[in-house]
């Protein structure tokens, strides 16, 4: 057994021995409450009394803290095979949201069936390939490791991923660096916008009945909320690991459809020109949340990079062999090669007013949705990006 393995056992021993006394002193603080208050009441035996079962699960999930301590995604099972708890890895790459406890989701009935019997067997641990269904649908390599559970005394499996093709896929890798980007992005940001809030109060105090610095106040007060409300809105999206499904759609009528919504929220005469390469309609199950994201980034790219009024978007979606491949060019003021280079990179930016965020949100929400894309442009020309997504991935 590995130094690392070991030590995180002994923190769960310890754990499950800490857990033990507190339910103890529980009962006996509640036995004693009742004594004092309901002396009427039969005195209740404390090895007989219960905690309540959702103070049991409540506490159960503080389990959480030790497993947060491992970069691999790891579920505790119990033997009806609903989840008990999860560490942040797991919440992530099988995309469940916090009250979810089915596995289903998750692993087939066949590796269902496999838990199950490892569970029964009585085995302390086992290096098992389940089938799972999210990210992929594919084979994994699992660590299983049997564990009772201090309250009930039923054995529980702890289900750890250590197979190295999932945890570095680009699904993973691309919201794990969303994540990190995002956290890094609330800290260096927000640090400095409190000092902002704090001397414009000031000035406030001291300025405020003075109507010539009134409205320059109230724009420094108003610039922080807005940016406030752009961060809170990326770290609520970085927390929620689902990329929710839906059912399939159409895909130039969702195009025809954004085309208003965006020209009111850029203010801005947004003209989208699509072609096709199939004569009839051309269905995706693709997230619309996540190509929400992707589309409205890039055309308020497309917006800051062209003078005009109307702003045309030309749009090329092709179906070939297993690919669905969106294509959008526009003929805005392009890039040097230099900042294409660069174009990706989180805060990097040649605006004065710009975060330096659009197409790092791009890239990472391509790779969460399994698929890839390619940037080109040309200064003076304009710029090209393809969006490039498997179909067999999106059934």
């Amino acid at each position: 057994m590995s130094k690392e393995k070991l030590e995180i056992d002994n923190l769960v021993s310890q754990f499950a021995s800490s857990a033990n006394t507190l339910q103890q002193a529980y009962l006996s603080l509640e036995n004693e409450l009742l004594e004092t208050y309901l002396p009427e009441i039969q005195e209740e035996n404390i090895e007989d009394s219960k905690i309540s079962e959702s103070s049991i699960w409540e506490f159960r999930k503080n389990l959480i803290h030790v497993l947060d301590m491992m970069e691999q995604p790891v579920l505790l099972l119990n033997e009806s095979m609903e989840i008990i708890t999860k560490n942040k890895p797991a919440k992530i790459i099988y995309q469940l949201e916090d009250e979810n406890l089915l596995t289903n989701e998750i692993f087939p009935m066949q590796s269902q069936n496999k838990l199950s019997e490892f569970i029964k067997s009585g085995r302390e641990n086992k290096i098992e390939k389940l089938d799972i269904n999210i990210p992929v649908n594919r084979k994994v390599k699992f660590e299983l490791r049997r564990h009772i559970d201090n309250f009930t005394k039923g054995a529980l499996v702890s289900v750890a991923c250590i197979d190295e093709r999932l945890l570095n896929s680009g699904q993973v890798k691309g919201k794990l660096q969303m994540q990190n980007m995002i956290g890094n992005l609330a800290h260096n940001i927000r640090t400095p916008m409190s000092a902002i809030v704090g001397y414009a109060q000031l000035l406030q105090r001291d300025l405020g009945e003075n109507s010539k610095y009134t409205n320059k106040i109230n724009f420094i007060f108003d610039g922080v909320q807005r940016i406030d409300r752009v961060i809170t809105s990326l770290i609520n999206y970085a927390n929620e690991p689902t990329i929710s499904s839906v059912n399939e759609y159409e895909l130039v009528t969702y195009l025809n459809q954004k085309q208003m919504i965006w020209s009111q929220e850029f203010n801005r005469e947004i003209q989208l020109s699509i072609i096709t390469n199939k004569s009839n309609e051309i269905k995706t199950y693709l997230s619309k949340r996540g190509l929400d994201s992707i589309l409205q980034n890039i055309i308020l790219n497309s917006c800051e990079a062209i003078t005009s009024k109307k702003v045309i978007i030309n749009i090329e979606i092709i179906e070939r062999e297993n690919q669905l491949i969106i294509k959008l060019e526009d003929k805005g003021e392009g890039m040097t090669a230099e900042n294409l280079a660069k174009c990706k990179e989180p805060f990097f930016t040649t605006r004065i007013n710009g975060l330096g965020l659009g197409l790092s949100i791009v890239e990472n929400l391509v790779l969460i949705m399994n698929g890839e894309i390619e940037i080109k442009s040309v200064l003076g020309e304009g710029t090209q990006i393809e969006l490039i997504f498997p179909l067999e991935n999106l059934n």
